[in-house]
């Protein structure tokens, strides 16, 4: 038997209950289907990351000279928009210095030139 469960389900956490069991008949090529009764009750709403006019307060304050992320978050709380967490927020600056500025590592054929 098989069991294939619906592909929004969280790794972790509540899972949607609609679930499907495929049976091998061993002695033919037969398969059974079988669905359970039960309903989609997964929420899809949740956007992952950082919204997009969060990022854009964030580049506009580091362009602004708000560079370190205590001082970002700080900052965003007193614009009272959604904050990301801290991890978030350094990943996005690691993100967003690696596009402005370009990456900070260096080939041995960049050096030759």
């Amino acid at each position: 038997m098989v069991y294939y469960r619906c592909e929004k389900a969280k790794l972790r956490g509540s899972h949607c209950t609609l679930s499907i069991y495929l049976l091998y008949h061993a002695e033919t090529d037969k398969v059974t289907i079988y669905k359970n009764e039960a309903e989609y009750d997964h929420h899809v709403d949740k956007v992952r990351g950082i919204d997009e006019s969060v990022k854009k307060c964030i580049e506009e304050l580091y362009n602004d000279g708000i560079m370190k992320p205590k001082e970002i978050i700080r900052a965003l709380q007193a614009r009272k928009v959604k904050i990301p967490t801290y991890t978030q927020l350094n990943n996005y600056l690691v993100h967003y210095k690696k596009k402005k500025y370009g990456s900070h590592k260096i080939s041995l054929g960049e050096l030759e030139q």
